[in-house]
């Protein structure tokens, strides 16, 4: 009864435990850990899924989106499942991308603007064969420019080593 609708390799679900109303989250069919590891037509669907939910939180609602991954190091590995989590905030109630950076230093994380794919991002490590990727995924509408409303993305690279544990709420506070 949680889910919203489903798609071929991908489906839309409320959470049991939401931060908001329309809070929703984008989770595989198949057990994946990340969105690193979703097949091209995943990641076509993916794409089409969030605009359809963002969509519906700007026009529907008049709010703003926040949309989230974490690919955290876990004690059980096997126990890691992909899901995009993805918020309806106010309008306007605050500058997010400041409150965003604010959370990010507050934890002390070194974030990047991501200006390509994700995949791009970790290609460095790629190429000196380190198949550990963890990392927090953040999305969200910046500045009103002339071309339109900015998408900010940020990054965060986590280490495998050290507890994340402070990390699995990261995003989730209001």
């Amino acid at each position: 009864h949680l889910i919203c609708t489903t798609g071929k390799e991908l489906y839309v679900a409320l959470p049991k435990g939401p931060v908001v109303d329309h809070h929703f989250l984008i989770i595989p069919k198949n057990h994946i850990s990340s969105a690193l590891t979703l097949s091209d037509s995943a990641k076509k669907e993916l794409s089409t899924m969030k605009k359809m939910l963002v969509q519906y939180i700007t026009e529907n609602d008049g709010n703003d989106y926040f949309i989230f991954e974490r690919n955290l190091p876990l004690k059980f590995e096997n126990a890691m499942h992909m899901n995009l989590q993805v918020i309806s905030l106010p309008p306007g109630a605050y500058d997010l991308d400041d409150r965003v950076q604010d959370m990010l230093r507050a934890s002390m994380l070194d974030f990047t603007h991501l200006e390509g794919t994700l995949e791009e991002a970790f290609e460095e490590e790629d190429a000196e064969g380190q198949t550990d990727k963890f990392y927090l995924y953040f999305e969200y509408p910046g500045l009103r420019t002339a071309k339109g409303r900015q998408t900010i993305r940020l990054l965060v690279k986590v280490p495998k080593e050290g507890s994340t544990a402070h990390l699995m709420q990261l995003g989730r506070g209001r």
